[in-house]
């Protein structure tokens, strides 16, 4: 009985988490073909996207009705203008403290279905720095 409780104790826990947004908020590494990205979501809207000197600026959304995969979908926005260049829609999930997997669709196609097959360059893990 006392392990019941203990179990249900840390699976409560577990799930019990900030929203989505929230837990993504922070910088996480990202490599990509041999090249090393920093994500820095801002805050609850704002992603820069950092390789060597060169930094891209997204505006993005989570859709907290989906269960799962999570779905995100970021716009790319023109640094001198401030126009928005490409929509990327993608899927997200949560591999456990500080892994996030994440794989988009090419800019302004289709959401991918899946993180399928394995070993796609579209899918990729982000770690939390």
């Amino acid at each position: 009985m006392k392990y019941l409780f203990l179990l249900s104790f840390l699976s409560f826990a577990f799930f019990a988490k900030a929203s989505d947004s929230d837990t993504l908020k922070g910088n996480w590494k990202v490599s990509k073909k041999g090249d090393m990205f920093m994500y820095h979501f801002v805050n609850d809207s704002v992603l820069n996207i950092v390789n060597k000197a060169d930094t891209m600026t997204y505006k993005y959304k989570i859709d907290t009705a989906a269960a799962w995969p999570k779905k995100i979908e970021m716009v790319q926005i023109d640094k001198v203008t401030g126009d928005k260049l490409y929509t990327y829609k993608g899927l997200f999930e949560f591999m456990g403290p500080g892994k996030v997997r994440i794989r988009f669709g090419e800019g302004d196609k289709e959401r991918p279905l899946s993180f399928m097959p394995k070993g796609n360059p579209e899918t990729f893990v982000m770690v939390k720095q």
